[in-house]
């Protein structure tokens, strides 16, 4: 079951599964089917018709939360057990008969299709903003200089980015060298740092406030008492570039409102396509998070939230106001208190007035 990764819809919503599926008579009453999402139990079916019976448009509801965006597992498990099955008795287990069958449904409530970028952990999970149509068809594959090491990591990372949206990128743009700037909505870029043009240098995107991604790893690390992990990385990193490791990162795609520039980057396009390798790899790839990271070979990474973060998606304006109420509760609070005091306000001045009459 493959739901839209930019799928948003309130906490309080269910999905509703509608089964038809025919059992056997003869069950003893503990007979269930078990569902399960994703490899967690949800709820349980009873197998309760002694008489057997045939079961059409049956519901259960699922809180919407259960599912995830990308990929979701849904399991029936049953366990059916003979009314008769005493010690010394002959088993019955013919009648132990379940179809569950394949026009069952599943129905989802009214959701918007919203949700915020940069996020790796959303990228690597679901390919998204890249899966948000099929085919890779709003993407751009750019090789900053077509070296064939930078070719074979992008090639690489498309293609890791495919399997997980579940079907191949026949309608992305390929495009090898920066001699013309893409038109597509979401970019991935890849070269070594060198062949990137001074705007899309690490450098130059990671600037925030008058500092850089590098000075946030050193203040991160002192702040929080330093760790061996970022203090080591940032012994690498100190001197500008990237060392051994990769870069990866997340942000808005300059001249798009809504667009995503994906960039991978090492310091020589040998360890550009070294690195990348080790990216795909399920020990580095699931631990990508926020919108930085560094990686050095299967063992050592370090990732970090540092761009602003922006809303895509259509909906409409109160699906907009919930979802903004849903990342930022404090935003609700805030309202309510203020809201709050407004009307101990106008009660005061009221009470005020009504004595003074």
């Amino acid at each position: 079951l493959v739901l839209p990764a930019d799928l948003y819809s309130p906490d309080e919503s269910s999905a509703r599964l509608r089964l038809r599926f025919a059992v056997g008579a003869g069950l003893r009453e503990d007979s269930v089917i078990n569902v399960f999402v994703n490899g967690l139990f949800q709820t349980a079916v009873a197998l309760r018709q002694p008489d057997g019976g045939y079961m059409r448009d049956y519901a259960i509801s699922l809180p919407i939360s259960v599912f995830r965006s990308g990929r979701n597992e849904l399991t029936f498990a049953v366990s059916m057990v003979p009314t008769r099955s005493g010690r010394c008795e002959w088993l019955q287990t013919d009648n132990l008969r379940l179809t569950l069958f394949d026009d069952s449904r599943i129905e989802w409530p009214q959701a918007a299709r919203l949700t915020q970028l940069p996020d790796l952990e959303l990228w690597q999970r679901a390919a998204f903003p890249h899966a948000s149509v099929a085919w890779g068809r709003r993407t751009s594959v750019v090789v900053a200089e077509p070296k064939p090491q930078a070719m074979a990591a992008a090639w690489m990372l498309a293609a890791k980015l495919a399997q997980v949206q579940g079907s191949p990128w026949l309608e992305a743009h390929w495009q090898a060298g920066l001699d013309g700037r893409w038109n597509h909505d979401h970019v991935l870029l890849v070269g070594a740092w060198a062949d990137l043009p001074p705007d899309l240098q690490p450098s130059a995107l990671l600037r925030k406030g008058g500092g850089t991604w590098l000075e946030g790893v050193a203040l991160r690390a002192s702040a929080a008492g330093p760790t061996v992990q970022a203090t080591a990385i940032w012994d690498v990193l100190q001197g500008g570039l990237l060392g051994e490791g990769a870069l990866l990162l997340q942000t808005a795609l300059p001249g798009r409102s809504a667009g995503a520039l994906t960039l991978l980057t090492a310091d020589e396009p040998s360890g550009l396509q070294n690195q990348t390798d080790a990216l795909v790899d399920p020990a580095v790839w699931g631990q990508l998070r926020g919108d930085v990271a560094w990686w050095q070979g299967r063992d050592d990474i370090f990732t970090q939230s540092w761009f602003d973060r922006y809303t895509v998606g259509d909906a409409s304006i109160w699906q907009e106001l919930s979802f903004a109420l849903w990342r930022r509760p404090w935003m609700g609070l805030g309202a309510l208190a203020l809201f709050v005091l407004v009307l101990a306000w106008v009660t005061w001045n009221l009470l005020r007035r009504w004595r003074g009459a």
